[in-house]
């Protein structure tokens, strides 16, 4: 939480001033900077993109076929009546 402040702020104030300020050391900092993600945060980064997946891929029931068009409708009619937008 500390190491996460200092970061976003450090180019509005030195990072000696925050790391005194804030009581961590410098080295602390700079090794939290250069590491990489822990591993639990990789396994809920994972899970996210998992269950983001599978939003993805769920498939929905097909809409039921509109019967009701007259057969003899010309291809890209769709049967109904024009009516003025207005009345």
């Amino acid at each position: 939480m500390k190491f996460g402040f200092i970061a976003k702020h450090r180019s509005i104030w030195p990072v000696a001033w925050l790391c005194e300020a804030l009581g961590v050391w410098r080295s602390g900092f700079h090794a939290w900077l250069h590491r990489g993600p822990s591993a639990g945060k990789s396994r809920a980064r994972k899970a996210i993109k998992r269950t983001k997946l599978q939003r993805l891929t769920v498939t929905w029931p097909a809409l039921p076929i509109d019967t009701s068009l007259p057969a003899s409708a010309a291809p890209g009619d769709s049967g109904a009546r024009s009516r003025p937008m207005f009345a």
